[in-house]
């Protein structure tokens, strides 16, 4: 754990937990399953998009990645309900069981993972650029924790930069004043240095007399980066994970620290913080 001290005196602690960049396996890693190398065409490959969890409000953001060793990781911001408990993961890992065909040219991949027990069928498009599947009728795990997905797209093996400013969707609120959803996430920059920086009502934050823009790190590994949203009302960092689009210039964004977090919430009576069963995502605007 880092602590980060801005000149206002207000501490920002700088701890990535739940959707973290640990346990990832790396760029290409295997995941931590410690299967057996089969040198499967699909191999090293990861798709990503968004997925639909039970008892969640919106589909999160997701990605899936094919390791070199028969394993499968899966990257998002899981929260479970079990036995009357929240349990949250930021990945889970499991073991390939057969491969084989749908009998359109698509290749079928049977999942077992680890953990859980939910058993899963994948499927790679004929054409390898997009991936559709989940748990199985029948799959022996808790409903919490099975999930569907479907469109899920292939990212470039040579991820585009993300280096640049980033904003979410502005809102006209009326009387000539312009607000964003996901506020947490809006008007921000990447930095090729693997800093992320702020920006408020159009100024650096904080700025003033005296104070130092804020900067704070971040982390891409493939399609996914693990960064930082600020809300400056608290002056509180935000641990947030990404998924980007194979361009470059999109990213579906989601948390599990919703104790300062301004993101849609179940039953809200208005779009403040983004429509509700909405994926949130945000958009490059510049380069930097």
């Amino acid at each position: 754990m880092r602590s980060l001290f801005h000149p206002l005196s207000l501490t920002i602690v700088l701890f990535m937990f739940g959707c973290s960049k640990t346990n990832n396996g790396g760029s290409g890693g295997t995941g931590g399953t410690g299967g057996t190398k089969a040198n499967y065409a699909f191999a090293n490959t990861e798709y990503n998009g968004i997925s639909t969890q039970v008892s969640e409000y919106y589909q999160k953001p997701i990605a899936i990645h094919f390791n070199a060793d028969s394993t499968v990781s899966a990257f998002s911001c899981f929260g479970w309900s079990l036995n009357g408990a929240l349990v949250l993961h930021d990945s889970i890992h499991g073991k390939i069981t057969t491969v084989g065909t749908d009998g359109s040219g698509g290749t079928t991949i049977s999942v077992t993972f680890d953990g859980t027990g939910d058993q899963q069928l994948m499927t790679i498009s004929a054409d390898k650029s997009g991936l559709s599947g989940g748990s199985i009728s029948g799959s022996p795990a808790p409903g919490a924790v099975q999930f569907q997905f479907a469109g899920l797209k292939l990212f470039p093996a040579t991820p585009v930069s993300i280096a640049g400013s980033w904003s979410t969707t502005s809102v006209n609120i009326g009387g000539g004043f312009v607000d964003y959803y996901y506020p947490d996430v809006a008007t921000f920059a990447f930095f090729t240095d693997s800093t992320t920086s702020y920006d408020r009502n159009g100024l650096a934050y904080p700025n003033g007399p005296g104070t130092t823009p804020l900067k704070a790190k971040y982390w891409q590994v493939g399609s996914r980066v693990y960064f930082y949203g600020l809300n400056e009302n608290y002056a509180r960092l935000i641990p947030y994970f990404g998924v980007l689009s194979a361009d470059g210039k999109t990213m579906y964004v989601d948390t599990q620290d919703f104790s300062a977090a301004r993101l849609p919430v179940p039953f809200q009576t208005n779009d403040e913080y983004g429509p509700a069963d909405v994926t949130p995502s945000i958009e490059k605007q510049n380069e930097p």
